[in-house]
């Protein structure tokens, strides 16, 4: 198997894929069982839908060559921590197949302001915006995760893990109580790559409870609830907020005395020169009506939303540059009497891949306390992900692991990506394509799957399928070098010239110094019967010759 670096799988119905165990036997899912002619195509972002039957590398696509000729030279991408909810994007410390390369930063908020002006949505402010809809859920839907919210925080570990971003609060709590030398402190660097100091046990717990008031909140990952997965569906579809840039849809539980205060959902310490994959937009949904406090506050907007159960608040988190807008400083206010629930989601500048992370009560720098819990289901899987990681560089041993981690939870998007990933790498290609099946039809849209998978398509020959591919690849990130220079060698197999000319130009555009790029370039072009720019790619090859490609 050669991976040329990134690719997709077809698109096809829940039906239409092979039940999870079959992902686990040894001959692989039963992904080319499925006949090309019952392929749907896969929807690319320029609302034309590709029919994979229609490309081969025998025959050119009628119309226009794809015009990538417009793409400006920039510089290489910058790197981003992959297990990281910041930038969940960069190759692991293992070898893989996975690339340290992210898509480019993406502001989508106008095209969310222009759909929310079409709805006539109520702009409580304007700069920073902060929308309110009414009547988004129903009762029912409200009533439905709350629901959904109390069976996964009853399946909580207890006691959980008590985590402070401050060591001296933690240290002062523990003198406090006495507790100091019944308690062991321990470090864990989060989802965030903050280092966290902890401690555990029931008496810890027991304490620090009565000290410590906190709220509750789940984690529900994409694939896991239909009802969460079509709200992002809406989101999207109706005001614009595409959910490959989301973050794990998030429940929150208020009880009297319980809040989180005054914070950012941006990342102010970085304001100055802005963070890598900040959160450009928050969604809240209220759950429960509340009779008397439970308001999100805007100090610095001097405004206070009441929770009205079905109404949904949006705002946008960074600035025109881009940065953390300081006047979103926000809380969530504790309710005088009931309870408030809440939805929350949050979308960031780039494409991410949500992490996944252990339970825990976390005590942020707010002096905020909040419980984050998973499903049994889902941790189970995360911890089966993290003895998969310390069997590596063994890869035999660590795809064992992520194969029981997928069985433990179908829907788990870093276990099925690394499955996916190892079984490339030990040359099982109709396994690999199983799993980045399963993956890409709850992340359409990560890049490294696409490639690999693509890949993969190309040494069976499924010209067509990658194309498709690698089409979406460089929707996404329409600079990926690799992406280009694969299309291009599969365009100029399907005799398809000028195809293959115009993701040349675009790639050594994008790095002048390929030579392979340039030497490939002059080939097509002197097909193409242009002599001069043979020519001079030719003489640009000759100088760039200390890059090649395997």
């Amino acid at each position: 198997v050669v991976i040329y670096r990134r690719a997709m799988a077809p698109v096809i119905t829940e039906d239409e894929l092979p039940p999870i165990e079959d992902y686990l036997k040894d001959e692989g899912p039963s992904y080319d069982k499925i006949p090309d002619s019952e392929s749907k195509g896969v929807q690319d972002d320029d609302d034309s839908e590709y029919d994979f039957d229609d490309y081969s590398d025998e025959k050119s696509k009628a119309g226009d060559p794809d015009d990538f000729s417009d793409m400006e030279p920039t510089d290489p991408m910058e790197e981003d921590g992959f297990m990281d909810e910041q930038s969940d994007n960069q190759m692991p410390d293992f070898n893989s197949f996975m690339r340290p390369h992210v898509g480019p930063k993406v502001d989508y908020w106008a095209n969310v302001e222009k759909l929310l002006q079409e709805e006539k949505a109520e702009f409580l402010h304007r700069d920073p915006d902060v929308i309110h809809l009414e009547n988004f859920l129903t009762t029912a839907e409200c009533m439905q995760l709350v629901q959904l919210h109390e069976k996964v925080f009853s399946e909580r570990e207890d006691p959980p893990n008590w985590c402070f971003a401050d060591e001296g609060w933690l240290k002062g709590m523990l003198a406090e109580e006495q507790l100091t030398n019944k308690a062991n402190i321990f470090t864990i660097t989060d989802s965030m790559r903050f280092e966290r100091s902890c401690v555990k046990g029931a008496d810890v717990h027991n304490r620090l409870t009565q000290k410590l008031p906190y709220s509750g909140s789940t984690w529900v990952p994409r694939g896991e609830n239909k009802l969460v997965d079509q709200i992002e569906w809406r989101l999207e579809e109706d005001y614009g907020l595409p959910r490959d840039y989301a973050y794990h849809s998030q429940f929150i539980k208020y009880r009297n005395g319980q809040q989180y205060k005054h914070h950012f959902d941006c990342s102010a310490e970085a304001q100055s020169q802005g963070a890598e994959n900040d959160r450009l937009a928050t969604v809240i949904i209220y759950l429960s009506d509340v009779k008397e406090g439970g308001e999100t506050d805007f100090p610095e907007l001097k405004l206070k939303v009441k929770p009205k159960r079905g109404s949904a608040l949006i705002f946008k988190n960074l600035d025109k540059k881009g940065r953390c807008d300081l006047r979103t400083l926000h809380s969530g206010e504790s309710p005088k009497s009931g309870v408030k629930y809440i939805y929350q989601h949050w979308y960031h500048q780039r494409i991410i891949l949500p992490s996944y992370t252990q339970d825990y009560v976390l005590c942020d720098n707010t002096f905020s306390c909040r419980e984050y819990v998973h499903s049994n289901a889902t941790r189970t899987a995360t911890k089966l992900m993290k003895s998969g990681e310390a069997a590596r560089p063994n890869i035999k041993k660590a795809v064992e692991f992520y194969k029981q981690a997928v069985l433990a939870q179908p829907n788990h998007g870093i276990a099925l990506l690394f499955a996916g990933d190892s079984m490339a790498q030990l040359q099982k290609s109709v396994e690999a394509l199983g799993f980045f099946e399963r993956h890409l039809k709850l992340h359409p849209k990560s890049i490294d799957a696409n490639f690999i998978a693509a890949s993969l398509l190309q040494d069976k020959g499924d010209v067509g399928k990658a194309i498709t591919l690698l089409k979406r690849v460089l929707s996404v990130s329409p600079k990926d070098t690799d992406a280009l220079y694969n299309i291009a060698t599969l365009y100029a197999q399907g005799k398809r010239a000028k195809e293959a000319a115009s993701a040349l130009k675009s790639l050594v555009q994008v790095n002048p110094k390929d030579g392979d790029a340039h030497a490939f370039l002059a080939e097509v072009l002197q097909g193409l019967g242009d002599k001069e720019g043979a020519k001079k790619h030719m003489k640009e090859a000759k100088k760039n010759r200390s890059r090649s490609r395997s």
